[in-house]
């Protein structure tokens, strides 16, 4: 690494490898907004490293961190009139109805849930928190318009199903069958700010 001066870093993904026993950033370090630091004794660390950065490791990448907002059915409001909007900080969730347990879940073209974006930010990665979860004998199984749905090995009341890869400003999530509902407790979206 370089000795000395100071190492401003705005964006992109920077990666410094300091020469053996040594700091791969020396000087005084300053990231942007929305990037984060890691670092330590191997080629790919892990390790996030809190401002003001005075830990040095040898190998350090500074890149984008993604961000995170939970949307939990608890406070969504109840309306008679579909849809039900619910506005966060970055993104918007639209669903048919609040039960006691959640949201109302199934397939069709007004049961569904759709998380869009206020401020054209992509949606990277979801983690949707079931409350009640009903599986009809012909199976049924969470659905995304975009992303890859990966379901717990069992699924059950409280599982957690994730979907990634999304990069999309919508998903919308549904029921594979019609007959049945499920409810959700949360949903947590990923973005990059």
């Amino acid at each position: 690494g370089a000795t000395g001066g100071n190492v401003n870093i705005y964006g992109g993904t920077i990666t410094a490898t300091g020469a053996s026993g040594k700091s791969g950033i020396s000087g005084t370090l300053t990231v942007a907004e929305g990037l984060g630091v890691f670092g330590g004794d191997s080629a790919n660390p892990t390790a996030e490293i809190e401002a003001p950065y005075t830990s040095r490791p040898r190998y350090m990448v500074v890149k984008k961190i993604l961000s995170v907002e939970t949307f939990n059915t608890s406070e969504a409001p109840s309306s008679s009139i579909w849809p039900i909007n619910y506005s966060l900080t970055d993104f918007k969730v639209q669903f048919r109805m609040k039960t006691q347990n959640g949201m109302y879940i199934a397939s069709g073209a007004n049961n569904h849930i759709t998380v869009s974006a206020l401020t054209g930010k992509n949606i990277e990665k979801m983690e949707v928190k079931l409350g009640s979860w009903w599986a009809s004998s012909y199976g049924q199984y969470l659905t995304a318009t975009k992303g890859t749905v990966v379901l717990p090995e069992t699924v059950t009341n409280g599982s957690v199903i994730t979907i990634n890869d999304i990069n999309a400003t919508s998903v919308k999530l549904a029921l594979s069958h019609e007959d049945g509902a499920t409810n959700i407790d949360s949903i947590k979206v990923y973005y990059y700010k």
